[in-house]
This record gives C-alpha cells, structure tokens and sequence, in this order.
C-alpha cells in the first residue's frame, strides 16, 4: 500500500468532492466514498472538519451523504464535526435543497434504529429549513424523535392514526414510536391492528410487550395479513415466549397453518429456552434434529428416496413454489430469489446437480459455517431474543439480519450477545414438507 499523509490525502479528497457526480454508476461515486473515509477516521478533529467543508463544497452529492452519515456516528463524542456541517448548510446562498437533503439522508442512515441521540445545537434551524422540503418531511420527523423534540412525538402518534395520510408514512411513523419506546405505542398498536395495510408493524409493536392479552391480539388479527408479510410478522411472534405460546396454540387449533413456521422460526422458539413453550412446539411442529446420527439417519432415508427415477417426476413448477417461500428470503436461484437475497449463498453456480451436496448442506447446513453465515442470538432488555447475523454496528446501534427482515436495534436495548458456531440456516428444514414436496424442491435446485 502507498503511503500518503494526512495532508496529501486531504488535497486529494477535495479533487475526489469537487468531481461531478455519475449518479447512474452504481460504483464510482462508492469508491470516491472509500478513498475519502479514512480520513473522517482520523482523530485529529481539525483535519477532519477540513473534510467536512471540503465535501460540502464540492459537488459528489453520495460522499457528501456518506460523510454526513460518518461524523454522525461520531456525534456523541465528537459533537463539533456534525454541528459545523449543518452550519455550512445553514449559511449555504438560498439553502441549498440538494445539499441539505444528501446531508439529512446521511444523519438519518447513521440514527436508524436509535432510540436517543444527543441533538446538536444548531439542529432546531436546520430541521425547520429541511422539513419545508417534501421529500425530506418525514425524515426530519423521525430525526426529531431520536433529537428529543416531545413535540415531534405528539405529531408522529396523529400521524400514525390518521386515516387519511399515506399508508407508507403511517407504517413508518409506527416504526418510529416503536425505536423510540413511545408510551402511547401499546394504544396505538392495539387500534391499527385491524388494518391490514398496518397489521404487520401493529403486531411488531405488540411484540414489545410482555402481555398475553397483546399476544393474543396479534395472533387473532393473522387473517388480515398479505402472504408476503407473514413470514417476517411470524419472526415477530416468535421473539418472547407469551408470543410463541399463543402462536402454537393457533397453530394446534387449525387457525393458522402450520407451514408457515418454517424451521427457522423453530429454532427461534426454541431459543427462548421456555420449557413449556418448548414442549408446544415439540407437540405441534416436532423435534428440531441436532444429534450427528439423527442428521446422518436422515441423509440416508432421503438419499434412498430420491432416486432418479422418483426426481424425473418432480414438479418442477412446485418446485420453483417451494424455493420461494422456504429459501428465496435468503438464497437466489436463477431467477428466483428476493430483492437483496444474499444472507446465504447464490446457489445457481453451486454444486447443486450432485445430490450428496445438497442432501449434506441442507440437512447438516451447520457442519462448514464461513464466518459471515454464522447466528448470533440477542437478548433485549424488554425480553425479546432475536436471531440473526449482526450485519453493521456502531457506537449507536446493530443492525441484525434474520430471513425475513432487518432490524437495526440501539445498543443500549442490547443486554447479551451469544455467538453460535450454528449456521443462519437452520436444521430441520425439510421436516415440514411432505415426500411430495421434498421431492419437487429437490426437483427444482438440480434442474438446469
């Protein structure tokens, strides 16, 4: 690596900002980013607020945004940097719009999921400018929760009850008193519930209660829920053990199918550690496999079944179906896949026609973890335990990937991180399906 100082890494950065911006590249302006980081890293504070007029002054709107999100990191210790980028904004000729939205998106990114931040002094002036931006109203909304501003929270809680405002704002201004642990969030939750459009956040803000009357509520309202929203409201219901109580007894009584708590989620549940609620789901769902010779037995039966003669016959359409709903949140295959799936391997160029792999991967997946696949299990100090892999983190918060969400989460609600050599997927995964099912799942990862 060549070496560069301080100074003349400055005098190339203000290069680097001054440089137009290609907003159609989805690469260059990121490493423009990269090769100016390192000195918002620094811990001489007077070189770095020289970064920060630099990239305010320059005209690469995705660094500007990137530094604002980086000395925001920094807020609680190192106030100043943040407070002189907002002023630059603040004394800019007509305020400029493009600047001071790149500018709230960074601070914003920083924050998501924080409950508290320290606001810096000249925030209040900037909010009232940037809020008179349509684009960036909610933003500084959400901003001004986390800042303190009592009064933003009286404005985001009629916002949430407001039939006639847009439903993507609603969701999100019940995210925020979510983040924020609003009192009024239980009240809130318990009247949008109903709507199906809000169902899904309605439930997560149940879920931080302890309470089996909330439990109860939630799991009554499944019918209204869209098919792409369950899986991610079944993380939530699997996150306490009053949740997952009145979860599998829905389950046991024929109101809600049991394919949809998928392997995954039993482990989940069986993380809590409740014996009872281990015992329900032991009834309803089954034993979670985690013996060597229990993983051995089954490879061996289903190596025996699936012979090529039976995989002629596999549906291949089924098939497609099944990958969707069981491995699409984190695997993509061809064509299939969600947006961003990537928590797993891109299994279209893996070994995937030999079925000794496939049968090894996914009925033992825990037996060669690389590090970036391997759980973490998180306990909350409100109760809840989430699993996933801790994909970002900093001073403020985590960001936790599971399958079927991301969720950034403060830091201080974090009161025990557990790692695990277990894989992100899980045992297990098969038992669900039928020898139908299997055989077309199959059918479909070997197909060309």
């Amino acid at each position: 690596m060549i070496n560069i100082s301080k100074e003349e890494l400055l005098e190339e950065m203000e290069v680097i900002a001054s440089r137009p911006p290609i907003n159609d590249d989805p690469v260059l302006p990121l490493l423009y980013w990269s090769a100016c980081e390192r000195l918002f890293s620094e811990k001489d504070d007077a070189f770095v607020n020289q970064a920060v007029i630099a990239v305010f002054y320059g005209t690469n709107r995705i660094v500007l945004e990137n530094a604002a999100r980086r000395v925001t990191y920094d807020l609680a210790k190192r106030p100043a940097l943040l407070k002189g980028l907002l002023a630059l904004s603040l004394k800019s000729f007509d305020f400029d719009e493009t600047k001071a939205s790149c500018i709230t998106r960074g601070i914003s990114a920083a924050l998501r999921g924080a409950a508290k931040a320290p606001a810096p002094a000249n925030w209040p002036a900037f909010a009232e400018k940037a809020a008179k931006i349509p684009a960036l109203a909610d933003k500084v909304r959400e901003l001004n929760v986390i800042f303190g501003d009592g009064r933003a929270l009286d404005e985001i809680r009629a916002l949430a009850l407001d039939g006639k405002a847009d439903l993507a704002t609603r969701r999100q201004a019940v995210e925020s008193l979510i983040s924020s642990g609003d009192s009024g969030l239980r009240g809130i939750c318990e009247k949008l519930v109903g709507n199906g459009d809000i169902t899904p956040v309605a439930i997560r803000g149940l879920a931080t209660f302890d309470d089996p009357a909330a439990a109860k509520l939630a799991v009554r309202n499944w019918e209204r829920l869209r098919a792409d929203a369950r899986p991610g409201v079944i993380g939530s219901l699997c996150s306490r053990p009053v949740f997952a109580q009145a979860l599998l007894t829905a389950i046991r009584a024929g109101k809600i199918a049991r394919e949809n708590l998928t392997a995954y989620h039993a482990r989940q549940i069986a993380a809590l550690g409740d014996a009872a609620v281990s015992a329900l789901l032991a009834e309803v769902w089954g034993e979670i496999r985690t013996t060597p010779d229990d993983k051995k037995r089954r490879i061996a039966a289903l190596k025996t079944a699936l012979t090529p003669d039976v995989l002629a016959k596999a549906d291949i359409a089924k098939g497609r179906a099944l990958f969707t709903q069981t491995c699409a949140a984190c695997h993509t295959l061809f064509d299939l896949g969600q947006s961003g799936a990537n928590l797993g391997p891109n299994l279209t160029g893996s070994g995937r026609a030999n079925l000794d792999y496939l049968l090894e991967n996914i009925v033992d997946p825990s037996a060669v973890v690389p590090a970036d696949y391997k759980l973490s299990t998180l306990t909350l100090k409100d109760g809840r335990v989430l699993s996933g892999f801790i994909s970002a983190k900093n001073e403020q918060t985590f960001t936790l990937r599971t399958m079927t969400e991301n969720q950034t989460l403060p830091t201080a609600d974090v009161t025990k991180i557990e790692g695990s050599p277990l894989s992100l997927m899980p045992d297990g995964l098969l038992d669900a399906l039928t020898q139908e099912q299997v055989r077309d799942l199959f059918g479909c990862l070997m197909t060309k």
